[in-house]
């Protein structure tokens, strides 16, 4: 089960890596796309876990 503070780690780590990609122009939009809906399933993530609905035995559904 994933702590809050693993998924802030997660966060910065995905955050920096498509940030810091060598990418060309038309790519931007893809890269803040993906990073976007990372972002978005880390935050959804986070609140299951304050919640106490996310558990390595209930994972987290739509």
């Amino acid at each position: 089960m994933f702590t809050t503070g693993d998924l802030i780690i997660i966060e910065i780590a995905l955050t920096s890596f498509f940030r810091n990609l060598e990418i060309g122009t038309g790519a931007g939009q893809q890269v803040n796309d993906i990073l976007g809906k990372c972002e978005y399933e880390i935050r959804r993530i986070q609140e299951a876990v304050k919640e106490q609905k996310y558990s390595p035995l209930n994972p987290l559904v739509e």
